[in-house]
């Protein structure tokens, strides 16, 4: 019933009773007067029963007016209990908005000044009045409430609320007679609604696949992203079981199910292989999160999805990058040793035997410097090829660099299976590789060390590896050595040379000895060679072939080479400022001096320094020096040639390719190797070297000098062949500055003299 109906009822029911207590007053009334009228005419006993009749006829009246009143204050009660037991404010309006009634409950939103209000201008935002007037307009005009979804009114805080309300005309109603408003302050639910329609609205547009399962794992909510990230529709999935929720193989990374952490209150993450309805395999990230009742019962779980195919694509080629060599695609140096240290884990936890091979290919700098980069690339990745059909499915080949290739074999039963699969790389890397139009053969030295038997050390293991690769090179490379502990007192050994090396090089230990070049066709000594040796405290002095290499590894051969050039320069002008003049001396560059960028400026600052006709200085450099970049060789050479000084090749014939380039190199000087000179006039081939060089230097106009000369018949063959310039032992030892005189005067002399023995040596010392 609607409230109309119900004012409309109770209004009959008050008039009825009102009626019911007029006509009994009346009756009672009527009944009391003619009692007494019959009884004053009868004078009879009708008295004492019309006082009865009265009295009970005041009874009546009394309970209908008690009736009554009852009925106005139990309306009243209602009526309060409807307006100010709530937090609702009900208001009785006039047409215009003023106020003929306000229940307590206004005071909530106006505070103590609501007993001062008196029209809804008051505290209505000015913009809402004419919506709140045209809703009382429609109540009016249609006879039914009307309602109004929001309008605004100010707290006494100074806040705006949101208001909404129910707008009912009762101006016909007695009591009443105005525009009944129940209205109530919505600010906190539209709010909640705001959010909630922004969060339904961001998760209907998010990008993330969201899916809503009830606490059974009946799927009850999929948005637009999941459907279009898996293929399904909303009616594929709603109302069906959510295989994920329930598959027990499936656990985050502390291994724990999906159901295990959303039963206990916690999320759930983790990245797994799923497909789409077309059956196309693909990556997803899923989060999944539980929602509780207020009974802190699982409601829902709602799962957060996310395609991360292509992150982990991109993963994928990051990790590649990261950890493989890009261009062979073998393993790279950081992922190999963390393979050697899990390799060593299972080693030791198995009781097994692995094998750690250190591959290094044997001139490779040649091939790659002569063909190209490009082909030294193609090279490498045939190499890498070769070397793991060499090898099992759970071997591990790595390139560290360069190279440089490792291989751990796990699991082996000896030491005959590491050699064995040594022997089979070095076979396959026999055979001849095809680069472009050239075909090369290209072998390796092998260095193998074993665990447990060597160490159980990934950095102890490298070492010997490397060690044991380095022997393989002095026993003439293409082979492999196991690692030996004697391999560990030699590398001891070595490094304290280079120690004591480092130390003598700041100290200046080093004093330079000078061997004679005899020019045969003048009897006379034409300049001298430096030679170095290195004073030592305890083994006197140490030949150069002791700790040149290591100087050259080291990087300490470009100080020496500076000590040694400095006194070799400062002993000619000694000789000069004797009167002894027009006498040159050879000083030898090592591959990294000639490859040193301030070369140029260390010469020419040396030369300034000890004041040195450039025309008396000559550097020797090898041959396999030139070949390493030919062009960046000619280059170097012109700019030295172009302060003054001579330049010679020494060790010619000794290495390949150098007479394809000979024309072009700007050298004034051959020297014949001593290799072919000890041979002579006895060897056929190295007689037929010697003189081919000879004759060749001849027809570029080029000097030769021949070394090692210590007989006289390789005194005559030379000569023969009219190469005239001569050094070796026939004419005498290399001697210290302070020797190097009266040595001199004396192998002067003997040069003129008429009785001059040549198959003595006039030097003696050694």
């Amino acid at each position: 019933m609607s409230p109309q109906g119900r004012l409309r009822t109770d209004r009959k029911l008050r008039f009825i009773l009102l009626l019911l207590v007029f006509f009994a007053a009346v009756f009672s009334m009527g009944s009391i007067l003619w009692l007494i009228y019959q009884a004053k005419l009868s004078n009879s006993p009708y008295f004492l029963l019309s006082v009865i009749v009265g009295f009970l006829s005041v009874v009546c009246l009394s309970t209908g007016v008690l009736i009554l009143k009852q009925r106005s204050s139990l309306d009243e009660q209602r009526f309060r209990a409807l307006t100010e037991k709530t937090t609702n404010i009900t208001l009785i309006l006039n047409r215009d908005g003023g106020h003929r009634y306000a229940s307590p409950t206004l005071k909530l939103l106006l505070g103590p000044d609501a007993d001062s209000v008196r029209t809804l201008a008051e505290y209505v935002h000015p913009e809402d009045i004419g919506n709140i007037s045209n809703t009382i307009r429609k109540a009016i005009s249609k006879g039914k409430p009307e309602y109004l979804h929001a309008f605004r009114c100010l707290r006494s805080d100074g806040a705006w609320r949101t208001m909404e309300g129910e707008f009912t005309a009762m101006l016909d109603t007695p009591g009443v007679n105005g525009i009944v408003a129940n209205i109530r302050d919505v600010t906190q639910q539209r709010l909640v609604e705001q959010s909630m329609q922004t969060l339904s609205s961001a998760v209907e547009q998010s990008s993330s696949a969201v899916l809503i399962a009830d606490k059974d794992g009946m799927i009850q909510y999929v948005n637009p992203s999941y459907m279009k990230i898996t293929g399904y529709q909303a009616a594929d999935l709603v109302g069906e079981r959510s295989e994920l929720l329930y598959k027990p193989d499936i656990t985050d990374s502390d291994n724990r199910t999906l159901w295990e952490c959303v039963r206990s209150g916690k999320t759930w993450e983790a990245s797994i292989s799923s497909h789409r309805r077309n059956g196309e395999r693909f990556w997803q990230s899923v989060s999944a999160s539980p929602i509780f009742d207020d009974s802190r019962q699982l409601s829902h779980i709602v799962l957060n999805i996310e395609d991360v195919s292509e992150q982990r694509k991109t993963h994928a080629k990051m990790e590649k990058l990261a950890f493989y060599d890009p261009l062979t695609g073998l393993e790279n140096r950081r992922l190999f040793k963390d393979r050697l240290e899990q390799g060593l884990k299972q080693v030791k936890r198995h009781k097994s035997m692995m094998a750690l091979l250190f591959l290094d290919l044997d001139q490779f700098k040649r091939i790659n410097d002569t063909l190209g980069h490009d082909a030294g690339d193609d090279l490498l990745c045939t190499v890498a090829r070769r070397i793991k059909r060499c090898v099992r499915e759970v071997d591990i080949v790595s390139r560290l660099g360069g190279d440089e290739f490792t291989i751990l074999l796990p699991d082996l039963r000896d030491n005959r299976s590491a050699a064995h699969v040594a022997d089979k790389i070095l076979k396959a890397l026999a055979k001849p590789i095809q680069l472009g139009t050239q075909e090369v053969i290209v072998s390796a030295s092998i260095g193998i060390t074993m665990a447990p038997d060597d160490s159980l050390n990934a950095s102890v293991l490298m070492r010997n590896a490397d060690l044991a690769m380095y022997r393989a090179k002095d026993q003439g490379r293409n082979n492999f050595q196991f690692f030996t502990d004697d391999m560990n007192i030699e590398s001891v050994a070595r490094m304290s040379l280079e120690n004591e090396l480092r130390a003598a090089v700041a100290n200046d230990d080093f004093v330079v000895y000078f061997q004679p070049q005899v020019d045969m066709e003048t009897r006379s000594v034409c300049g001298f060679e430096a030679l170095v040796r290195w004073r030592h405290l305890e083994f006197d002095m140490i030949p150069p072939d002791r700790f040149i290499p290591v100087a050259e590894e080291t990087g300490l051969i470009l100080q020496l080479g500076e000590i040694v050039l400095r006194k070799a320069c400062m002993q000619i002008k000694q000789l000069e400022a004797t009167g002894i003049a027009n006498l040159s001396v050879s000083v030898n560059l090592s591959a990294r001096q000639f490859r040193d960028q301030n070369l140029i400026e260390l010469v020419k600052s040396v030369l300034d320094e000890t004041n040195l006709d450039p025309q008396y200085l000559e550097l020797e450099i090898t041959e396999s020096m030139l070949m390493d970049n030919i062009d960046q060789a000619i280059d170097i050479l012109r700019q030295l040639k172009a302060l003054g000084l001579t330049v010679s090749i020494d060790d010619f014939g000794t290495g390949y390719s150098s007479l394809n380039y000979l024309t072009r190199l700007p050298v004034d000087k051959l020297k014949v190797d001593r290799s072919f000179v000890c041979n002579l006039p006895h060897d056929e081939s190295h007689m037929a070297i010697t003189t081919t060089i000879i004759a060749m230097a001849k027809q570029l106009n080029m000097q030769v000098i021949a070394e090692g000369v210590e007989t006289k018949d390789q005194l005559h063959f030379l000569m023969s062949k009219q190469c005239n310039v001569l050094q070796g032992y026939l004419f005498g030892a290399p001697v210290s500055s302070r020797e190097l005189i009266p040595n001199l005067e004396r192998l002067q002399g003997q040069l003129l003299a008429p009785d001059y023995d040549q198959e003595q040596s006039i030097f003696h010392q050694a």
